[in-house]
């Protein structure tokens, strides 16, 4: 090859390079087909947070019948397949199961289901329960029930819940009411939920099918549009006391004209949408579960980086509180120590020198939750100035170029994706 050729294709390569580099959106979804059945249309999926796992339910058309369903993707493939129906949760073999969220590991399921005078009411009820497991090969024991949740309102889905799994979001409703979105939180995961809030601001513009993003900052919803089609949106905020806002709709290649569009879940790194899509024009073999992949802006990418080493930093401060608390009472009980005239010279010097040690200990890692405090709003501010000249379309994710889509997936017998 001439060096001429040589440089010719390597600029070529830079130009395509920049060329996908220059937008960020979600790319041309993907119709997951083999998840589909003779009678059945694949819908509500959840998966875990390598994608390797999928849950999704199957509504029988010729009944009014919901299953819970597992699939495992094939690695050589990337189809989804070893399809189950997960009947070990539940009461009726894996009917009447909504809402699964999985945690990090896939070794801990959160769920609707539904049962008959589960809390001592005449009629059908749902509750959000956990199941677990050793590992992802195993099945589900259904183990406790969060009826701290449940409340006046008596049917519960759509549940997602942060990575560390310490605040929740799920719908509810009364009866014939409407659907209503709640938030709660918790200490650690033995704990039960506690500061249950409404989220008004998402029920105010008819928010359904919540799911969070894993740090709890960003929440994906469907939303009925002016001609009658759900469609998914993106809200969200600074902090998790706040309410969530700056709410927009996908793009539209997320979000086609005249089609249904609902049930988004992301992944942990934001990077995958799967949602369900339904044309009503045209057969219900077309629709089911899509997965669109999000391409990141160079902007974005420094964005994401800088809000993660504030949440580390956080995280040190929340460390620093945890490790200060027992210096603390150690430093109170020396007090008590030296109350005593009887002691001992040595002693109560000794005692003294070590509360002294501990006491400038306790300063230096105060002097050091200011500066890491310091440095959080240095970053927040330096945050604030790369998107300070950043526009954005309706996409919720970017300024909606679109680029390249991954290659094509593999057929599947006669089929042609």
């Amino acid at each position: 090859m001439t060096s001429k050729k040589q440089v010719g294709i390597v600029a070529a390569v830079f130009v395509l390079f920049m060329c996908v580099s220059a937008y960020s959106a979600w790319t041309e979804p993907i119709h997951l087909s083999e998840l589909n059945g003779p009678e059945y249309v694949a819908s509500r999926p959840r998966v875990s947070s390598d994608g390797n796992i999928i849950y999704f339910v199957r509504h029988k058309s010729s009944s009014d019948k919901y299953y819970l369903w597992e699939a495992q993707k094939n690695a050589e493939t990337g189809l989804y397949g070893q399809e189950r129906v997960v009947s070990e949760i539940g009461n009726m073999g894996g009917q009447l199961i909504f809402g699964v969220w999985m945690s990090e590991d896939s070794n801990r399921m959160y769920h609707c289901w539904s049962d008959y005078d589960i809390l001592g009411l005449p009629g059908w009820e749902r509750v959000i329960s956990m199941a677990v497991r050793d590992n992802t090969s195993q099945t589900w024991q259904q183990t406790k029930s969060h009826f701290e949740l449940q409340q006046s309102y008596i049917y519960l889905n759509s549940v997602s819940l942060t990575s560390d799994e310490l605040h929740i979001m799920w719908t509810s409703r009364y009866q014939d009411e409407a659907d209503k979105i709640f938030t709660a939180s918790r200490s650690s995961v033995d704990d039960s939920f506690g500061d249950i809030r409404p989220a008004t601001e998402l029920d105010e513009i008819g928010a359904a099918s919540p799911y969070m993003s894993a740090d709890g900052l960003s929440v994906y919803f469907s939303i009925i549009n002016d001609i009658g089609n759900p469609c998914i949106w993106k809200g969200s905020r600074d902090s998790l006391d706040a309410p969530f806002d700056n709410f927009k709709p996908l793009s539209n290649i997320i979000n086609q004209s005249g089609v249904k569009a609902m049930s988004p879940c992301i992944t942990p790194d934001d990077s995958k949408l799967f949602f369900y899509r339904r044309n009503p024009s045209i057969p219900a073999g077309n629709g089911g579960i899509y997965v669109s992949y999000w391409v990141d802006t160079p902007l974005e990418t420094a964005v994401k980086n800088i809000r993660k080493a504030i949440a580390m930093k956080k995280m040190a401060i929340r460390k620093i509180n945890a490790s200060i608390a027992p210096e603390t009472k150690a430093i109170r009980a020396m007090e008590e120590i030296l109350k005593n005239h009887d002691l001992h010279k040595s002693k109560r010097r000794d005692t003294m020198k070590s509360k002294m040690i501990l006491e400038q200990g306790i300063k230096k890692q105060i002097m050091a939750k200011k500066e890491l405090y310091a440095k959080i709003e240095i970053l927040k501010f330096s945050i604030k100035l790369l998107l300070r000249e950043k526009t954005d379309d309706n996409n919720g994710h970017g300024n909606g170029g679109r680029p390249r889509t991954p290659k094509p997936r593999p057929t599947v017998g006669p089929k042609r994706r």
